[in-house]
């Protein structure tokens, strides 16, 4: 099965998230913020310019393509109901 933009493999999505990753944090740099972290001190908000609103568009889209595919159909539909059931207390 070949790859094409609407159908990436693993490979492709994690190169996409790199890549978007790489431009955000070095936007982030060249406006004098820190990079992206979960530390208390890490900005509430980012720079709303179009590369970084692009780049998170990008990373948003591509990490929720990789987790598709990482689970697999089966592991994914598995995953949404164990998610459903755990959040709504059903045993």
């Amino acid at each position: 099965m070949e790859s094409s933009p609407a159908n990436p493999t693993l490979i492709e999505l994690a190169n996409q998230i790199l890549a978007s990753a790489t431009v955000l944090t070095d936007a982030l740099k060249a406006s004098g913020q820190p990079p992206p972290s979960f530390a208390a001190d890490s900005p509430v908000d980012y720079p709303e310019t179009p590369e970084i609103q692009q780049a998170q568009a990008v990373l948003a889209q591509s990490t929720t393509d990789l987790f598709h595919l990482a689970l697999g159909p089966a592991g994914f539909i598995r995953y949404q109901v164990f998610t459903v059931w755990s959040r709504n207390g059903v045993p």
